[in-house]
């Protein structure tokens, strides 16, 4: 008991000083956080925009022209201002149609639903969810995931997708 409470301690020091050490540069800090603000605000104002014209939020990419070295520079550009892609193509859908009918066995044979239902009060974010059945489940380590993430295309595409960043350079290889 005495560890947990002197580590509350320490972790108290630890903002304490953070605070002071920020406390000089306050005027600063709230200039930065009201530029990212304006920034954000845009930004979200852009994609309603675009989502109420029609137009594409999220950039999309035939995984043939990952593949291939196809994506274009507009394509890639997206990618990067968005931080996120559809990918598409990647499993053929009879591959992928078979591992969503193996995930629906699973979580059938498994009673899977009315655990997860017991256990929504312990989760503080996705029990708020209104849906009827559980929209996110706890399948990460299901055979069909494991498979999808163990696949080379898949491999491919985060390969593509990591080098549209650089600052991974010299901390991990995409490859």
């Amino acid at each position: 008991m005495q560890a947990a409470t002197e580590s509350a301690y320490d972790v108290r020091d630890k903002i304490v000083a953070l605070k002071r050490q920020l406390a000089p540069r306050r005027t600063e800090l709230r200039r930065a956080y009201e530029e990212v603000r304006v920034h954000i605000g845009r930004l979200a104002e852009t994609v309603a925009r675009d989502a109420a014209a029609g137009r594409t939020v999220i950039p999309e990419i035939e995984y043939q022209d990952i593949a291939e070295g196809r994506a274009s520079d507009l394509v890639r550009a997206a990618v990067r201002r968005t931080g996120c892609a559809i990918v598409r193509g990647v499993f053929p859908m009879a591959q992928a149609a078979e591992w969503f009918d193996e995930v629906g066995r699973y979580i059938d044979d498994n009673g899977y639903e009315a655990r997860e239902t017991g256990k929504r009060s312990l989760d503080k974010y996705f029990s708020a969810l209104k849906a009827g059945r559980p929209q996110i489940f706890n399948l990460y380590w299901s055979k069909p995931q494991v498979r999808a993430r163990q696949d080379e295309k898949l491999a491919r595409v985060r390969s593509f997708l990591d080098r549209l960043w650089t600052n991974w350079q010299g901390v991990f290889d995409p490859d």
